[in-house]
């Protein structure tokens, strides 16, 4: 894969829909702290800030180490040391083959692009509204998010569930 490819995959994977989240999250407190006038204004420009800048950085930033490091995923390294290292395929034989629960991207693990993400998107939310409306600690000020996901029922076809993402005001 190309640099661009990565990144890419980086945020389509679910960075990018996961962040959908984070804003919806804010836009009860931005409604309450902005001016009916102000709001489309403001949430364009929070909405930049956090998904455009902060999250583009902690891309960019991510991706950069990825490439300087390639530290590898654990699947790639047990098998690279299975087919390079006979003491090590000797002991374990079952690394030739082994493959991991979960499937994972073709693309190193570390530094992880979803927490440099995330943390930039906290801390620029922080920072916005500090810088915008005075408040610390936006991020103690949402309140609960709830959205609906498909999960199998127990007659084995996908059902809506209802989940509240947190309330930090209690």
């Amino acid at each position: 894969m190309t640099d661009t490819e990565k990144a890419v995959a980086e945020l389509s994977n679910n960075k990018i829909f996961g962040s959908v989240f984070l804003i919806l999250a804010y836009v009860p407190l931005l409604r309450s702290l902005a001016s009916e006038e102000d709001y489309s204004k403001m949430y364009d420009e929070f909405s930049l800030v956090t998904s455009g800048c902060a999250e583009y950085a902690a891309t960019h930033a991510a991706w950069r180490h990825k490439r300087t490091y390639l530290a590898g995923r654990p699947a790639a390294v047990i098998c690279h040391l299975a087919n390079t290292n006979s003491e090590f395929a000797s002991a374990h034989p079952e690394a030739k083959y082994f493959e991991p629960m979960i499937p994972v991207g073709d693309h190193p693990e570390y530094p992880s692009g979803s927490s440099a993400i995330y943390t930039a998107f906290a801390q620029a939310v922080d920072d916005w509204f500090l810088d915008k409306f005075n408040l610390t600690d936006a991020l103690k000020s949402t309140g609960p998010l709830t959205f609906t996901v498909p999960h199998p029922s127990s007659t084995g076809l996908m059902a809506p569930l209802k989940m509240s993402l947190w309330n930090t005001k209690n």
